[in-house]
């Protein structure tokens, strides 16, 4: 037999013998009594078994939060698994505390929030930002449930709060969208495209607004006859100024369905409306619809510079 299971054994004789001898001595009212007088002297001394007590903590602090964390660890999952249990048989008690004393140290509870964020700003923002993107990808439903609820609820405060941040962070919203785009490619077309198939009114009443209000600017800024246009096709040799391209085979129309429709050239103003330009036929210019809309909103003339380069 080992050294240490002799010892072991000793201990272990030792104390069942201390325990013997003590059950002849001290019975078991003789153990009530003293657990009573115990009792009696805590209730009548509580304040200044609390103060000694609190000034003893306050000394071996750090041996106190030692000592917990190493309790903690060492019963980790089964700490766990009680403080769990323990909150959902308590949920409504425990909220109804918590708020309670949110409520009552409101002022103080921020300043330390605060206090401790300032003292470790990176290290919460990189834990924050790995633990959040970590439920969020575990919780999608769940956010998108979440997002639609709370929207039907506070649709103009959350529109018009969106609207505010978008204005004062295009970049972060530019750099945003491209980083979407980069991975989820394709998926904005068939996004908008599945919209626009399920709200037809809706994507027809742009439509009207959106001629209407070309209109009304054409009417400001002047137009031009069907005259005058086939005049200019003729004098620029029925091809597009940008690319080349004849009008027999330009691109106007991309569809939903089949092929892109060929045999016409688009009206594009030199100087954009928006801009201040004119309806008139001295600022208009025939481009393939591929042209125009990479053109876009910019003041580019090919009267001038016929077939220029286009970024593309």
């Amino acid at each position: 037999m080992s050294t240490a299971n002799v010892s072991l054994n000793l201990a272990d004789i030792r104390a069942r013998s201390y325990a013997w001898e003590l059950s002849r001595y001290v019975t078991q009212e003789q153990i009530e009594k003293h657990r009573a007088e115990a009792r009696a002297w805590y209730a009548a001394n509580k304040e200044r078994h609390r103060a000694k007590a609190k000034i003893w903590a306050e000394a071996n602090r750090e041996k106190i939060l030692a000592a917990q964390r190493k309790s903690y660890n060492a019963h980790i999952e089964a700490r766990r698994a009680q403080s769990k249990k323990y909150y959902e048989a308590n949920r409504d008690d425990k909220l109804a505390k918590s708020k309670a004393h949110y409520e009552a140290n409101r002022e103080k509870r921020l300043a330390q929030c605060k206090a401790r964020y300032e003292a470790n700003r990176d290290e919460i923002r990189d834990k924050v930002r790995v633990t959040g993107a970590k439920w969020r990808a575990a919780n999608r439903e769940k956010i998108a449930t979440y997002d639609a609820k709370r929207y039907a609820q506070n649709p103009d405060k959350i529109n018009a709060w969106s609207k505010r941040w978008k204005d004062a962070n295009p970049g972060k919203v530019k750099a945003r969208n491209a980083r979407w785009d980069a991975d989820n490619p394709g998926r904005r077309a068939a996004l908008r495209n599945a919209w626009m198939a399920a709200n037809p009114e809706r994507v027809a009443l742009h439509a009207a607004r959106h001629s209407a209000k070309r209109r009304s600017l054409l009417a400001d800024v002047g137009t031009f006859s069907i005259r005058e246009w086939k005049a200019l096709l003729a004098a620029t040799g029925h091809k597009c100024l940008c690319c080349g391209v004849s009008e027999s085979e330009a691109i106007f129309s991309f569809p939903k369905k089949g092929a892109p429709r060929v045999g016409r050239l688009t009206k594009d103003h030199i100087i954009p409306i928006t801009q201040g330009g004119t309806g008139t036929i001295d600022n208009i210019q025939p481009l393939c619809l591929p042209c125009n809309q990479r053109k876009s909103n910019r003041h580019i003339d090919y009267r001038t510079h016929p077939r220029s380069s286009i970024r593309r």
